[in-house]
């Protein structure tokens, strides 16, 4: 169990970052479990709808291209509640353990997700139009260079992990069936310390895909594509469990900080 750190102190990155290995570690089971419902579904509706999209590069048929853009529609629509649903579980794994995390009050799981899925439609509305002017900046800089689109890449992840930080309080509290009129048990969170987590969140996510990437690459020259896209869908639910506890624990320091003033 991680103890408490004084007020105003930057959060201990690596605690947290071994907290969550611990918790994913011992619940390993429950990982795979997670992987076999929710991750198999995404991969075979994602994977397939990627595919067709990249392929547009060449084409301006419009029936090919709404074709294209309907089936990742459909995609997304499906993978979102999902997604709800896995990072709400994984952030009361993380603060109640598996059982309570279902058993505990469980007709309140559909206005939890519906929750998590309203902010997460925020977030990446509110992220896409932080981007605008990145796009614009970097397309009259160098459009299709391959550092400019890396440049591009990482601004785009890293705006997106700034948004989840700042949405971090009430990602949680809606997961935990906290009131919002409650009073807060958390001392004041300053902008160095959503940048901070958004750095955090950035890390893990550019270091689980990179991972991922190079496995799932391996996994396809040896000729397995079959594994590649289970090892796809393990990494796919890893980095959300991985998101919802750092969430839950960052959530459960910034409150010992304040309760110990």
């Amino acid at each position: 169990m991680m103890h408490p750190i004084p007020g105003g102190a930057p959060l201990p990155v690596l605690s947290i970052l071994q907290e969550t290995a611990r918790l994913h570690w011992r619940h390993i089971l429950v990982l795979f479990a997670a992987a076999a419902v929710f991750a198999t579904p995404i991969v075979l509706m994602l994977a397939p709808a990627l595919a067709g999209l990249q392929t547009l590069s060449g084409t301006s048929d419009p029936e090919t291209v709404a074709k294209a853009v309907g089936e990742l529609s459909v995609a997304y629509a499906v993978a979102l509640p999902l997604c709800a649903i896995l990072f709400t579980f994984w952030v009361r794994v993380t603060l109640l353990g598996p059982r309570l995390a279902l058993v505990d009050n469980p007709a309140r799981w559909p206005v939890r997700v519906l929750w998590n899925v309203g902010l997460f439609l925020g977030i990446c509305l509110a992220s896409s139009l932080a981007m605008i002017p990145v796009t614009l900046v970097t397309a009259t800089l160098g459009s299709g260079s391959w550092l400019f689109n890396m440049i591009q890449i990482l601004m785009m992840v890293f705006v997106l992990c700034l948004f989840f930080a700042l949405a971090s309080r009430m990602l949680v509290e809606r997961s935990m069936d906290i009131p919002a009129e409650a009073e807060s048990p958390q001392s004041p969170t300053t902008l160095a310390d959503h940048t901070r987590l958004a750095s955090l969140f950035a890390s893990v996510t550019f270091g689980l895909l990179l991972v991922e990437g190079l496995v799932n690459n391996l996994l396809r020259v040896i000729g397995a594509p079959l594994t590649a896209m289970v090892v796809a869908g393990l990494s796919f639910t890893l980095v959300i469990t991985v998101f919802a506890s750092i969430h839950a624990i960052v959530y459960r320091i910034r409150s010992m900080r304040s309760d110990r003033g």
